[in-house]
């Protein structure tokens, strides 16, 4: 408001407010008001914006490298305890002690995949001296201590590996997923699958623990991925010894995408023990492609830990 309407304003008010008959005090009450819905308003305290290195970013970065080095720990944990004749269970009445030169061998393993972690180009001698090191002063047996404590508390115990598990481990595991959207129909995912069979029989399957993946896109409407790896740990993907229940990974959907996806997912997997054949592999995905050509949309078939599970999802919508 200019200087002149400001000043027109104030003769307003007093020549109405002594025509009404205000007192002197009204009067000013009115002016003050006036002349404050006048000022210009302040802008509300802006939050200041996140800057790196901040709380949050620490814990986030702290979380992850952590997660990946503990698990890389436990898995080094997990085959000690294997060349050893033991495994981790959740069944208390079957807990043992570690016999004090079993304990040190998996103490020294543990350490020596610790220090190759944190320091992957160290020569192998150098990382033997140094685990010789570690048991002279005690650290490898008190790093062993603190991990199989806190497997303890998420209810893992060491237990005697039993004779099935010795004898059927490590499993083959083959994981397919197509993934496809409109225009293509389900007998193109079933074509694919029935190739992709013929691949797993025919090609040799990989000897270690990370295993191998194949990907490719066949056009714009379909896509496969194809991971044909090792499992050492039980109990593989099967949720029994024998049945038709799906894996909880599938059934509880974690085995999909996170996100909305206006694909459709075909999700087949075989598995067999160490002296499974490939033919048994590819007959199980060669089931499974003729029950989803049927019109089936989920199931499983398995017994000592061989066999097959399949599972298609619908498009995912906004709506």
């Amino acid at each position: 408001m200019s200087y002149v309407d400001y000043a027109g304003l104030v003769a307003f008010i007093l020549i109405g407010g002594i025509a009404v008959g205000l007192s002197a005090g009204s009067i000013i009450r009115t002016l003050v008001q006036a002349n404050m819905s006048t000022l210009p308003q302040s802008e509300p305290a802006s939050q200041p914006l996140p800057f790196f290195g901040c709380p949050e970013d620490a814990c986030a970065v702290h979380q992850f490298a952590n997660t990946d080095y503990y698990r890389h720990m436990l898995a080094a944990l997990e085959n000690a305890l294997h060349q050893e004749g033991y495994e981790l269970s959740r069944a208390p009445e079957h807990q043992v002690v570690l016999p004090r030169g079993v304990r040190k061998r998996i103490a020294r393993h543990v350490f020596m995949a610790r220090d190759k972690y944190l320091a992957p180009q160290q020569r192998d001698s150098t990382i033997a001296e140094k685990a010789a090191l570690s048991e002279e002063d005690g650290f490898s047996g008190q790093w062993l201590d603190i991990l199989l404590k806190g497997c303890a508390s998420q209810g893992w115990i060491i237990a005697p590996r039993s004779a099935w598990a010795a004898q059927a481990y490590p499993l083959r595991q083959v994981e397919i997923i197509v993934r496809m959207v409109a225009p293509s129909v389900t007998r193109d995912a079933v074509r694919c699958l029935s190739e992709l069979a013929r691949m797993v029989r025919d090609d040799p399957f990989p000897d270690t623990l990370a295993g191998s993946r194949q990907s490719k896109t066949v056009d714009d409407t379909l896509r496969y991925d194809v991971t044909r790896m090792l499992c050492d740990h039980a109990p593989g993907w099967f949720p029994d010894a024998a049945g038709t229940a799906l894996p909880a990974d599938i059934a509880s959907g974690h085995a999909l995408p996170s996100y909305l996806s206006p694909s459709r997912y075909f999700i087949v997997r075989a598995q067999g023990t160490r002296h499974t054949t490939q033919a048994f592999l590819a007959a199980g995905i060669e089931q499974a492609a003729e029950r989803i050509g049927a019109g089936e949309h989920q199931g499983a078939q398995y017994d000592d830990d061989a066999g097959y599970a399949f599972f298609v999802s619908s498009p995912a919508t906004d709506d």
